[in-house]
């Protein structure tokens, strides 16, 4: 179970196939990546790859923070409002 959802089979052994770091590697867009420290469902280093992946990207690791960065909303807004109003330049 994933929140409400019920996660199926098959879903599982699709999302195994996907090459996502692949497909990411074509864009070339700025990209801002944060993630919470203590995420128990998407490991930090997942982000990590990306970061590396990436020819134009920043990584924000929020500290004790989970998926879903509820305490600290106000440092998460500020950095996606400062990464919006960087790339509409």
């Amino acid at each position: 179970m994933l929140g409400l959802y019920k996660l199926g089979r098959d879903y599982l052994v699709q999302t195994r196939e996907l090459d996502i770091y692949g497909v990411s590697s074509c864009y070339q867009g700025p990209v801002r990546l944060i993630h919470g420290d203590c995420d128990g469902i998407v490991p930090l280093w997942c982000s990590e790859k990306y970061h590396g992946i990436y020819d134009n990207s920043d990584l924000h690791v929020v500290e004790g923070e989970n998926h879903m960065i509820i305490r600290r909303k106000k440092e998460v807004a500020r950095l996606v409002v400062e990464f919006v109003e960087q790339v509409s330049l």
